[in-house]
Formats: C-alpha cells, sequence, structure tokens
C-alpha cells in the first residue's frame, strides 16, 4: 500500500475512533492519554496515532470498540464487503521474505474464480499469495491488506533531552545509551531548537541539563507544561552546584512547582534509564 494511502486510512480511522471516543465522554483533550491506557502504548505513539500520523491494526481497533462496548465493525471504513469480511492476522507471502500483516479475508473462490491476491489458511494463520503463485488448496478472496514493518519502532517512548555541552556531545551519548535500550531519545543542543522539537513532536519525558547557554532551563520547563503531554516526567541534570553556578534553592523550588525530578551529574545511564522505565511503566498502567 503507498505511504500516502496508509495515511489517508490511518487519518480516516483515527477520526472513527475520535468520534468513538467522543459518544462516550472522553474530551478531546483527554483522548490521547485514554488511548495510551487501552493499548498500552507511549502517550507519544497514542498522541501520533490520534493524528493519523501511525497506522493501526486490527488487533488495536478491536480492543478500543470492546473497551467502549462497540464491535470492531464501526471503526472500519463504511464498506459493505469489509464489514461482511473475516479480519485477522497473516503472512504476505513475498520474497526475499514473508512480511506480517493484517487482512480482511472475503468469500472462498469457487468454480475458477480468482483474485489479484488469495489467502490459503494453514496451521490456523492466513498466507496471502498473488494468484498465480499460491499453492492448491481452498482459495480465499483478499479485500485488504495492510502491512506494519515498522510499527515497533515508531511506537517506542520518545525522549527529548536537552543538554548545551557540545563538546563532549552530552545530550547523544545520553540518546545513544537510551536507544539502545528501547528508546527512542532525540538530542537537543539549545532553547531554540528544544522549542522547535516541543511544537512539532510529542514527547513521552524529558532530560534537561539545568543551566542551558549560560541561563537556566525553567523557561523550557513552563513550555513542557504547557504542552501537549503536560504531565510528562522530567529530569533535572547539574554538575555545578560546588560551583556555585547553579543555587540549590533555585533547583527545589521549580523541583516542587514543577513536579521534576533532580540527578547529579555525572549521570550513571542505568540508575537513569531505570528510572525512566520505571515512570513510563506506572504511566501506562
Amino acid at each position: 500500500m503507498p505511504d500516502n494511502d496508509m495515511q489517508t486510512d490511518s487519518l480516516a480511522i483515527a477520526n472513527r475512533v475520535r468520534n468513538l471516543m467522543e459518544r462516550h465522554g472522553v474530551t478531546k483533550r483527554a483522548q490521547a492519554s485514554e488511548l495510551s491506557r487501552i493499548l498500552n502504548l507511549s502517550f507519544s505513539a497514542a498522541s501520533r496515532k490520534m493524528k493519523g500520523q501511525l497506522p493501526w491494526d486490527l488487533k488495536q481497533l478491536g480492543s478500543v470498540a470492546t473497551h467502549f462496548g462497540e464491535t470492531p465493525g464501526v471503526l472500519v471504513e463504511s464498506n459493505v464487503d469489509l464489514e461482511e469480511s473475516i479480519t485477522g492476522e497473516g503472512m504476505l507471502m513475498v520474497s526475499p521474505r514473508p512480511l506480517p500483516c493484517s487482512v480482511w479475508i472475503g468469500d472462498e473462490l469457487t468454480g475458477g474464480r480468482s483474485a489479484d491476491l488469495v489467502a490459503i489458511q494453514s496451521r490456523g494463520a492466513w498466507q496471502i499469495y498473488p494468484a498465480e503463485i499460491a499453492p492448491a488448496g481452498r482459495i480465499f478472496n483478499v479485500l485488504s491488506v495492510e502491512i506494519r514493518p515498522n510499527l515497533p519502532q515508531l511506537e517506542k517512548p520518545s525522549i527529548a533531552v536537552l543538554d548545551d555541552d557540545i563538546d563532549t556531545h552530552a545530550a547523544n551519548n545520553v540518546c545513544d545509551y537510551l536507544n539502545d535500550h528501547g528508546l527512542n531519545a532525540t538530542p537537543f543542543y539549545d532553547l531554540l531548537s528544544f522549542r522547535e522539537g516541543l511544537k512539532n513532536t510529542t514527547f513521552d519525558a524529558f532530560i534537561i541539563d539545568w543551566l542551558i547557554n549560560d541561563d537556566t532551563a525553567e523557561a523550557a520547563i513552563v513550555d513542557i507544561r504547557a504542552a501537549e503531554n503536560p504531565s510528562a516526567p522530567i529530569y533535572l541534570l547539574t554538575g555545578q552546584l560546588k560551583s556555585g553556578k547553579a543555587r540549590v534553592d533555585d533547583i527545589a523550588r521549580v523541583v516542587k512547582q514543577f513536579g521534576c525530578k533532580w540527578i547529579e551529574k555525572p549521570v550513571r545511564m542505568p540508575i537513569l534509564f531505570s528510572e525512566i522505565s520505571n515512570e513510563l511503566g506506572r504511566s501506562a498502567s
């Protein structure tokens, strides 16, 4: 399926999910949080799904509909054939390797009838073939196939890392560790690029050096608490207490006012990663 078609389908489904939630009293501002809870996704992944920026699979649509006491058909496009079809997960049998997919299965093809794509059930799973190479057996018409090869990567929790230490590439080093451990971290080295990133991306957590370009990060924290995910955990880093550049009273006030967590440099990455993982786990439960 071409990318633009997939984006169109994802947005159409997102609109139906939004309408479903509104019918059940979930306000627009709370919908991403509700979806995050239902599907056990990070807030950023749920937010992107609600904007049509991430694809949906059949299992997710079923979970959302069932949660609100409705059938999955209300979230599938208004097409009589699709509404009456069998839905499931399968493998699209293409070279060089089969691809996992979601599939809508139509009627059994008998009497010499064929189609571009056909499905064969093998050991309880659907295998999808171009009709000309399908093995012998009972074949079914394939109404629609959705391939999701990159979905796990896109749904990783998104972390913003802001640190102005260009000499040691501090932000990149933190991001490398987090990315190697299953997160999706993005480095920023100044407030301007950070604020631009905050406008365009929904982050699940923030790691921020307290002193940025001879100023404190308080203004950036204010921006975070006014952004799309205002309850995202914020981890404040500093190694300037002994030098007097960072004032304990200022940090304590911001930690209390904005609900931040404070970690002293040098950062011990295994501990920071554990803190973030535990916090995101609590948020999703």
